[in-house]
């Protein structure tokens, strides 16, 4: 068993049971993962752009409060980035950059070219209550929450309407997965969580979500619903590998086209939940 997977147990066993999930009206979707290097990025920034894409509103988040990886995908050059959201005279207004017409984003990092202090528990609740404040500029909200589970749980509790929890198809994964599911109930029970996986083809993916599903129900006593599959995609990774940009790389390319599937489902999930229009109070729009 990894020791990453470990840890989320040690987490579990020393913070104990938490409150109920209590869901807010923002159409956010938190996306994350037990382990690194699952592509949760991948998947977070596909799910943004085929929001963005169906003419969605959409604040692409990047949680990782010590470098961030968005903002380069998207070629923008931020100067404030979340982790400098722990200091309150910094406005998490002035953090956010357009990377395409209906997208903004929310880079990782700190302030550019200074160094990123370790940040506590603490500073995290702070930045995400912090980071709340951005959601009713927008009709989505898209969080790459990574595999850092005090991230992960900070932004739970700062108001989302659900978790996408991706996986790969190796045993370590879907350990470190089901041990995730195993904190995140603990923590906030009653959270809606969709299983995505990534790197797979349909029968695969429908075989893994089978796995964790009956994992799931039978020690957690909840259930999970089926997110989808984002595809393999080299042709992608080569053109971001080689200096292409998100925006204009990933459209048409078969993940691409799987977020769009998933993104679909999850506006209309979210649209019947929360129907209500979001007028823009920051931003200049282009249309």
């Amino acid at each position: 068993m990894s020791t990453q997977t470990d840890g989320l147990r040690r987490f579990v066993a020393e913070r104990g049971i938490g409150e109920s999930w209590t869901p807010s009206d923002a159409r956010v979707v938190l996306v994350g993962a037990g382990k690194g290097g699952i592509g949760t990025s991948m998947v977070a920034a596909l799910l943004a752009l085929s929001f963005a894409e169906q003419g969605r509103r959409t604040l692409l988040i990047d949680g990782d409060d010590q470098a961030g990886t968005q903002h380069h995908w998207f070629g923008v050059e931020p100067r404030i980035g979340i982790g400098a959201l722990r200091t309150t005279g910094v406005d998490p207004r002035e953090a956010v950059v357009q990377a395409s017409e209906m997208l903004h984003l929310l880079p990782g990092g700190g302030i550019a070219d200074g160094a990123v202090p370790m940040l506590t528990t603490s500073d995290r609740r702070v930045i995400w209550r912090r980071v709340a404040g951005l959601y009713a500029d927008h009709d989505f909200v898209i969080i790459d929450g990574g595999s850092r589970l005090d991230t992960l749980i900070a932004a739970s509790t700062a108001g989302i309407r659900r978790l996408a929890v991706v996986s790969a198809a190796d045993p370590v994964a879907l350990a470190a997965t089901y041990a995730l599911l195993k904190a995140i109930d603990a923590r906030i029970p009653g959270l809606p969580v969709d299983f995505v996986a990534n790197g797979q083809d349909e029968m695969r993916a429908r075989a893994l979500y089978d796995h964790v599903q009956m994992a799931s129900q039978r020690w957690l006593r909840r259930g999970l619903n089926y997110g989808g599959t984002i595809p393999e995609d080299i042709q992608l990774r080569d053109r971001l590998s080689a200096g292409g940009t998100f925006a204009a790389t990933a459209p048409n390319t078969p993940a691409a086209t799987a977020a769009l599937t998933l993104g679909g489902r999850l506006i209309a999930e979210l649209d019947d939940v929360a129907r209500r229009s979001i007028a823009p109070t920051a931003y200049a729009w282009r249309r």
